[in-house]
């Protein structure tokens, strides 16, 4: 190993890449190696390449200036948790290392921390760590209940580097993810990217009320929160994603009033949020429009509602990618639909089958209805007066694989729409995930195994 090191060179794979190569000499070199003459920063952002392609590399064992150089890497990302022991015992451990070498914890860019059900000295443990980790800027913290997070949040607002912050709860608790807790500790930190899942307004502003009935919110709540965002712009915010709300989209508004002009805003898991049937288009409308004049991209998950449709982005000057529901694009009316999309830099739309669950698409979900729908709307998109740049647009379809004889290949409607329109200046995007002879291929195997195992059908 040593005589294989000793004759480490830098050369340049057949992409045009540096990389590390061995060249073999008929006798043994003299002098010290090129690749232990490089500055250690330059030396630390190689093996990073390396690391990346193994988690478990043996990079720190080959020599001290290897291992120094490789701390940067081993230290970059921290992941604390899972169940209360675990987490106990991994961060003591790290606290140790830290405590015996400081420099270690400025390494430190990413800390997951995950924490089922702990002890209060598990998370002190976890907030001795997170303070000798002064250089964070991304933190993820999720729990299986919303009171644990608080005094971990409060060391968390004291990252002053921090830049990207996620936030979650592991269980449906009533009342989710307090937005005051989330606001209170970093509404003053300079946040550029913002995750949050099953957001709440807790549980003391969340009266109980039996599955399914949409949980009732007390006002108070909203007003705690209204008073924590005053007015719109307090933070340089450019990316927010919402999933499995457990508030009502009023407390999303004053969420979204908190940052001064995002551009990237992910809504999702609607459906399934307690508050799902609240999330209504005209709800969904006003929070876009909060942010109308920056948005550049954005996601709207499945949602239910009294009144079928879709956002209008007639008025978002700057939306250039947009991802949608099929479900809720095909109850819009397709003139109405291609109406609400002449934004003038909307190149490109996605839209997607996916159930957000752990159901997949029906089998049927794309036949001779939706794709007569598909050519109307198609030959609306440009309708008389207005001016649309949508040029292509990509369905997300996968249904599950066959399970019973009689199912038909899925995708036999989307590719005869497609067909029909490769004369047009409009490209329609799918990629089946089983070919024509796949499924049936699929079908007849199905079809073996059951005979095999339960004899041949009568």
């Amino acid at each position: 190993m040593i005589s294989s090191l000793y004759q480490t060179r830098l050369g340049i794979s057949p992409q045009g890449t540096l990389c590390i190569s061995s060249q073999p000499t008929d006798s043994q070199p003299t002098g010290p190696c090129p690749i232990t003459r490089l500055p250690t920063e330059l030396l630390t952002d190689i093996l990073s390449l390396a690391a990346a392609f193994n988690s478990t590399s043996p990079i720190p064992q080959v020599c001290k200036h290897w291992h120094r150089a490789y701390e940067p890497v081993l230290y970059h990302t921290l992941q604390l948790g899972n169940d209360d022991r675990e987490a106990r015992l991994q961060s003591h451990r790290l606290r140790q290392a830290l405590i015996q070498k400081p420099r270690l914890g400025g390494y430190v860019r990413m800390l997951d921390v995950v924490l089922y059900n702990p002890r209060e000295g598990t998370c002190r443990l976890v907030v001795d760590v997170m303070k000798m980790c002064p250089g964070v800027r991304a933190l993820a913290l999720s729990s299986t209940k919303s009171t644990i997070l608080q005094t971990i949040c409060e060391a968390g607002a004291r990252l002053h580097r921090l830049e990207e912050l996620s936030m979650g709860v592991r269980s449906i608790e009533r009342g989710g993810l307090p937005l005051q807790m989330v606001l209170a500790n970093f509404k003053h930190r300079p946040l550029r990217v913002l995750h949050l899942s099953r957001y709440g307004l807790g549980e003391e502003h969340t009266p109980y009320v039996e599955w399914p009935t949409p949980r009732s919110v007390a006002q108070k709540g909203l007003d705690e929160l209204s008073q924590l965002v005053p007015r719109q712009g307090t933070t340089h915010m450019t990316t927010m994603t919402l999933y499995d709300p457990y508030a009502p989209p009023a407390a999303a508004e004053i969420l979204l009033r908190w940052p001064k002009a995002l551009v990237h805003l992910s809504i999702t898991g609607i459906f399934h949020g307690h508050h799902g049937g609240n999330y209504t288009v005209e709800a969904l409308q006003r929070m876009l429009d909060i942010h109308r004049p920056s948005l550049q991209t954005v996601r709207i998950g499945n949602y239910s509602g009294e009144l079928p449709g879709i956002p209008d982005f007639r008025s978002f000057p700057k939306l250039h990618q947009l991802w949608l529901s099929m479900y809720n694009f095909l109850s819009e009316d397709s003139f109405i639909a291609a109406l609400k999309l002449t934004t003038p830099r909307l190149a490109h739309l996605h839209t997607s089958f996916d159930t957000e669950d752990q159901h997949r698409a029906s089998h049927s979900a794309f036949g001779s209805a939706e794709a007569e729908w598909m050519e109307r709307f198609i030959a609306g998109k440009t309708p008389k007066g207005t001016l649309s740049n949508l040029q292509s647009m990509e369905i997300e379809y996968r249904p599950d694989s066959p399970y019973i004889e009689h199912i038909p290949w899925p995708w036999t409607h989307l590719q005869e729409c497609q067909k029909s329109l490769r004369q047009s200046v409009f490209n329609l995007i799918n990629s089946p995930s089983w070919t024509r002879e796949e499924w049936f291929d699929i079908i007849a195997e199905t079809k073996r195994s059951d005979e095999n195992d339960y004899g041949e059908h009568p």
